[in-house]
């Protein structure tokens, strides 16, 4: 499920009228999703490998319940600027990590970004872009139960980056 809303407001006076925003969140359920892919009969047998900590029910690696995205935007005088948060809540990360052969579940997490360009020309623009702004630190847990017990496992972070660059088109 999606919702989404874009809009630029330019009946807004003066340079006001290049304001805009764009906002979306996405619902995924991921309820009954059984992923037996290396788990279970047949793999190594009962009580072998893969059948160890072999979690029914998890959710698909990757994907969060729910998302949202948030940008404010601005375009006119050959300025583009764009300043955006986005939210996920919890998501799998890997069914089995390396040491402990436990799901590794990724706390809700939120990245601010954004970037900013000036056209030097119809061809020719100059910018600067800015990713996660705030250094948020990603935070996961193992789960070596499966009622859904979670032990704090580690941070990570997605390092801040800054960017120049100049671009041109033919």
């Amino acid at each position: 499920f999606e919702l989404s809303y874009t809009q630029f407001y330019d009946f807004l006076p003066g340079a006001w009228g290049g304001l805009g925003v764009s906002a979306n969140y996405t619902y995924i359920d991921q309820s009954g999703v059984d992923d037996k892919v290396g788990f279970g009969e047949g793999s190594t047998g009962e009580g072998g490998r893969n059948s160890f900590r072999a979690f029914k029910n998890l959710a698909l690696p990757g994907y969060s319940d729910d998302t949202y995205n948030v940008a404010l935007m601005y375009e006119k005088y050959d300025i583009a600027a764009r300043l955006a948060y986005s939210w996920r809540s919890e998501y799998l990360l890997t069914r089995r990590d390396s040491d402990q052969f436990a799901p590794i579940i990724a706390k809700s997490t939120g990245q601010l970004d954004m970037s900013v360009s000036y056209y030097l020309s119809e061809d020719v623009k100059i910018g600067l872009e800015a990713s996660n702004i705030l250094d948020e630190v990603i935070e996961t847990e193992l789960m070596y139960e499966e009622n859904g017990r979670q032990t704090p496992r580690s941070h990570f972070s997605t390092d801040r980056g800054v960017g120049l660059y100049l671009s041109a088109s033919f």
